[in-house]
């Protein structure tokens, strides 16, 4: 078995389950109880080395006639529309997943033995979009139901939204953006936000002047300023904050709430 990001349970069952680009979903499997009754549960990050290692781990248990593939898949890679593709069409004579989407299906590095031996005893379930263990349940329950080689009668497919709870960011999980750092501070007299750009060393880069916090978030965004989406979503919420308490006479300290006046009476 190739090593990988992914849970081992029960060699004999005759089921794997790939989650795609979703790396939650492994774990909440497990607790459902899931992994007793499958072989291997694991996400997969591309179209060309993530495949390679599913199509060998799955080859490899002979045991293994069924892969379910659930969960999100990556709008970039299109893992799970590469397997669904090279279940269906095979490679071409550069090793190339025929009718594959993603920019770099090519597999070099899996024989074409271990290729054809997916495609002729692997079947493949496309339950790609679904997040909700309950039906994933019901799904693997209907492989389980069936002998290798054969296509379950799966449940009709019904989209429930997932509901995640939110997690708060402790100050030991946050990362520095590359980028540098920001300073938000107000200008009441002229009744701008002003917003200084930082590199990491601490040397002032740019200053960024305007009324909106919607104008400062984009023009930040043009110059380049920012590399990380955690990073982005932090100085919108600032430049937000800013806005308001530069329109409602409110005090404004950056990473502090806003407080009303009765708060300050």
């Amino acid at each position: 078995m190739v090593k990988g990001d992914y849970l081992v349970g029960d060699p004999s069952a005759s089921v794997a389950i790939c989650t795609l680009a979703d790396t939650d979903l492994p774990t909440e499997l497990k607790a459902a109880g899931v992994l007793e009754r499958a072989a291997i549960i694991g996400p997969i990050a591309t179209e060309n080395l993530g495949i390679e290692r599913v199509v060998r781990n799955v080859v490899a248990n002979p045991n293994i006639g069924f892969l379910v593939l659930c969960g999100r898949d990556s709008r970039g890679h299109r893992a799970g529309q590469a397997i669904l593709a090279l279940k269906a069409n095979g490679v071409d004579g550069n090793q190339r997943i025929v009718g594959a989407q993603g920019p770099r299906p090519v597999l070099k590095n899996i024989t074409g033995e271990e290729i054809e031996a997916f495609r002729q005893h692997v079947t493949v379930v496309d339950e790609i979009g679904t997040r909700d263990v309950s039906r994933l349940v019901d799904v693997i329950d209907a492989c389980l139901a069936r002998p290798n080689e054969s296509k379950p009668t799966l449940p009709p497919k019904i989209h429930l939204s997932k509901l995640i709870e939110a997690q708060r960011l402790s100050n030991r999980e946050w990362v520095h953006d590359p980028e540098g750092f920001f300073v938000v501070l107000l200008d009441r007299e002229d009744r701008v936000i002003i917003c200084e750009h930082y590199t990491l060393d601490g040397v002032l880069n740019e200053v960024i002047r305007g009324a909106r916090a919607e104008d400062m978030a984009n023009t930040v965004i043009r110059r380049g300023l920012l590399s990380r989406l955690d990073h982005a979503a932090y100085l919108g919420r600032e430049l937000a904050k800013a806005e308001a308490a530069l329109m409602l006479g409110l005090p404004y300290t950056q990473d502090k709430p806003l407080m009303g006046r009765r708060h300050l009476e």
